[in-house]
Parts: C-alpha cells; structure tokens; sequence
C-alpha cells in the first residue's frame, strides 16, 4: 500500500440490525480504493467505535478491532458489500439491554510487534453514523397438534418470547420487551433429498393484536393442501424483529398419513349446479374435533388435495363456488376424532357449465348470461428500468412472482337470470322513487 493513500471511510447503513451477546453484525459498504497493503508486516484492521445516546460527548462504550484479511476475507473486502461481525463476547458487557447506540466504524493500518501484538501506524477517516440497538436474545418455539402423523400441518402456532437469559453464576440478561415481531415466515421442509421445500409462505405482517402480552406473541399456521403419505417433513418459524433480527426455530419431525378411509353412504354427497355452476355439498353430523371439506383436481399431470371449507359442529351444507370449467374434482370429508383423523370416500365432479359467473368471498354470485363480451387478455409483469451513468444500455428487472392477466367482461345484468337469488333479490335493492303524480 503506498504511503500516500488516504483510509476512505466505509459506508454504515444509516439504521443496524439490531444485536445481542456477542452476535453484533455490521453490515457497510467498503471503500474499494482503500487496498490491502503489501508490506506482510502490516495489515488492515477495522475499528467499531460504539457510543451511548443521545449525548456525542459521553466516553466510548468501547473499542473493537478485526483484521480484514484474516477475519473477513480478502475476496469478500473486495467485492464491496460486506459484514463485519464481533466473536468477542467480553464486548457485550459493555452494553444494556434495550439501550440504542451510535455506532463508527474505520480502517486502520496496523503493523505487527510480536506474535500477537500489533501497533497502529496509520488512522482512517470514520465512517458515518449507524443506530444499532443492543437487546436480548429472542426464543423461538413451535406447538404441533398432539398426533405427529397428519394429513397435512393443521392449527400449528410459532411463538416469540423475549424473556432473561440466565447465564449461571448469577449472570442473567434482562428481557427485552420493546423488540417486537415485524414479521414471520413458515416453510414446509422435506426430509430427504430431492425437492426439500414443500411451500414457503414468504414473510406476512405480523398482527400484534393478537400478542399474549408484553413479552410473547404467537402466529397460526394452516396449509390446507394434503402432503402425500408416509413424507417426513418439518415445519419451519422464522421471524424479523422490528429491528432487523432474523431467527428461526425447526419443529420435531412430522410424517404425513392418509386418514383411515370410511363409507358415508348416501349422506355425504356433491353435486353440480349446472345453471348456476356451482357444487352443493352435503355432509351428515358426526362427532368430531374437525370438520373439512378436501377437494381433489389433477391439472398438468399433478394432482392437489386441498381443504376448500371447515364446517362448523352442526352445519351440513356448503356451496362450492370456485370449479372451473371442464375440471374433474373429488370430494372428501375430513374429521379427526380422540387424535386420528379419517375421512369419506371420494365423490367426483366433472365441472361443466355456460355462461360467465362473478363470485365475491362471501358467497354471493353473478351470472352473466345475457349479450356476454370479453376483450383482449393482457399479461401484466412488474418489471423496472434502471439507466446507468455512462452506460451504454440499462438495466431490466423483472417480478415473476407478479405475473397476472387482466381482461374486461360485459353483458346484461338482469334479476331474471338469478332465479336462486345469488346475488341480490327485490327485497335487497335500494328504494326507487315513486313515478306516481301528486
């Protein structure tokens, strides 16, 4: 390295991950005209400078030094983007739970005197200012159903907790209360090689009305799709916490049975509406902790098993709105009773229907049978375009996961194509005024 250049500063995220015992993670950007330097006596070294809020004048919390080359890598420094993590856990003594801290970071030219002794020659510029807070440890856990051989994971809860670590010898970290969910993760992890993610339901908003109280808070998980037998799985919990900490727990290993098969007779059955194309279901009382509706379709080769309704104790009919045209479908009752859980046999459906049919989520149904229209079907993809500085072409990025297609319907609306009353009635629509003379 020569004499004359100048230790740039990293680039520090304006607001860190939060951190806790000794795992303090720094992300920055680093300074690529900041090299390694020649001389096999001397090395770079990175200074963590940790400060209290808000007063800029109170002493360090403390120092903290890392060997570029040794501790973070030299291929990773040179590609930019990097981390700078502390393995000291005297470090964290030094800070309290709950407490926010201003955080610096800078190079340093240090040259070796000894074996493990170092001396610095040469000082950097420091980096700018990054907010890190310092909390306690989160635990993660996961409630299974009582039976570990299901059909699919059903009623399964992650649960947060922010509770004091005992380290023994009277060493005990306080909770953190303030560190809430932000938001959480369930996966379905196979077992065994192959294809060993099952579903990932990406992060969802964490809904803190639901949280126990201070210290605790729960997220519930359904998959209502049924995972061929005799697959051991796992359930994955992952949350992030309102600053920035990523933790997940695995569950205890589950395997997926089929339900133990029973003839329901004539009082299960499933029939298509052809006018009104629907599938009216009808299923007989029996005593049971659950009660769901599984409908079977085989689309592209693959067939899906997927629960479509949950009864409630006493109810025994349910209209199935959502077939789709020139689709086989098989339905089955599911009921768990004293931990097992069985099911009917299997009525098939061959949906088969005219006309086009609006349907909301809570049950009501449009058909459109009088002078229908439909227009071109556009495929919408969210893609952005980034111009570069001195480029000579731009860059493209494009959302797969955004890929939809959008269309405009028309036709006559009228009370005389809604003989069930599906949609609305004359008892529901609005008072029209009256034609009479006065």
């Amino acid at each position: 390295m020569s004499a004359t250049t100048k230790l740039y500063p990293p680039v520090l995220q304006d607001q860190l991950k939060a951190g806790y015992d000794n795992n303090i993670i720094i992300n920055f950007k680093h300074n690529r005209a900041v090299a390694l330097p020649t001389d096999p006596n001397q090395s770079l070294w990175l200074q963590l400078k940790v400060r209290t809020i808000p007063n800029n004048k109170d002493p360090l919390v403390g120092y903290y030094y890392t060997d570029v080359r040794r501790e973070i890598g030299e291929a990773t420094i040179k590609n930019g983007q990097t981390t700078f993590s502390l393995q000291d856990d005297s470090f964290a003594n030094y800070l309290n739970v709950g407490q926010y801290y201003k955080v610096q970071i800078s190079y340093l030219i240090r040259e070796r005197v000894g074996e493990d002794e170092y001396t610095t020659i040469r000082d950097g510029y420091v980096s700018n200012v990054g907010i890190m807070k310092y909390t306690n440890e989160p635990t993660l856990s996961i409630d299974l159903p009582q039976n570990s051989s299901v059909p699919f994971p059903y009623n399964v809860i992650g649960r947060y907790e922010q509770v004091p670590t005992d380290y023994g010898e009277g060493v005990v970290t306080p909770a953190d209360y303030s560190e809430k969910v932000n938001a959480y993760r369930f996966e379905i992890i196979r077992m065994s090689s192959g294809y060993p993610r099952i579903y990932d339901s990406g992060y969802i908003l964490h809904d803190s009305s639901t949280d126990d109280n201070d210290y605790s808070s729960f997220d519930i998980f359904n998959f209502y799709k049924v995972i061929d037998s005799n697959i051991n799985y796992r359930i994955r919990y992952s949350v992030i916490t309102t600053n920035g900490i990523e933790k997940s727990v695995d569950s205890e290993t589950i395997t997926s049975v089929l339900p133990t098969e029973q003839d329901l007779g004539d009082s299960f059955s499933a029939l298509l509406d052809y006018d009104n194309a629907y599938v009216d279901i009808v299923r007989p009382v029996v005593e049971s902790e659950h009660r769901l509706l599984v409908r079977e379709k085989t689309e592209g080769g693959v067939t899906i098993k997927e629960v479509v309704y949950t009864f409630s104790p006493n109810e025994t009919t349910f209209r199935d709105f959502t077939v789709e045209q020139g689709i086989s479908y098989k339905y089955y009752l599911y009921w768990m009773k004293d931990g097992d859980w069985y099911s009917s046999r299997g009525y098939q459906v061959n949906a088969d229907f005219e006309d086009m049919f609006l349907t909301d989520s809570g049950g009501r149904q449009l058909k459109v049978r009088f002078n229908p229209t439909i227009n071109t079907i556009h495929e919408t993809i969210l893609e952005a375009k980034t111009d570069t500085i001195g480029g000579k072409y731009p860059f493209f990025s494009r959302n797969q996961s955004v890929r939809y297609r959008d269309f405009q319907i028309g036709g006559l609306i009228s009370l005389q194509m809604d003989e069930q009353h599906l949609f609305s009635d004359l008892y529901s629509l609005p008072e029209q005024p009256s034609r009479e003379r006065t």
